[in-house]
C-alpha cells in the first residue's frame, strides 16, 4: 500500500507450509479480506508459477510484477551455465 508520504509498504508476508497455488490463492484471499486496498495492488513476486497464477486467479485486475532480485538472480544462473567468465563480452550493441 502507499502510506501518506507516497511510500510503498507491504501489507503481508507469508510462511507457508506448502508454496503451491492453493495456499497462496488461500493467503491473497485473506490479505484482501484484511485489506480491501490490496484487491486492486501491485504484487511483487519470484519466478514462481503457483505465486504468479494465484495472483492472477484471485485478483485479476492487479498489478503483478517479478522481483528485480529473482530477475537477477535467475540472468546469473543462466550466464553461469553458459560457462561465461569474467570480462567476456555477451553481447554487442550497435
Amino acid at each position: 500500500m502507499v502510506d501518506k508520504h507516497g511510500h510503498d509498504q507491504p501489507v503481508a508476508h507469508a510462511i507457508l507450509t506448502r508454496e503451491d497455488e492453493a495456499h497462496v490463492c488461500l493467503f491473497i484471499a485473506d490479505v484482501v479480506q484484511w485489506e480491501a486496498r490490496a484487491a486492486t495492488a501491485t504484487f511483487i513476486t519470484e519466478k514462481d508459477f503457483a505465486e504468479i497464477n494465484a495472483v492472477r486467479g484471485v485478483r485479476p485486475e492487479a498489478n503483478l510484477f517479478l522481483c528485480r532480485f529473482y530477475i537477477m538472480k535467475s540472468f546469473t544462473e543462466e550466464i553461469n551455465k553458459q560457462g561465461v567468465t569474467q570480462g567476456e563480452r555477451l553481447l554487442t550493441v550497435s
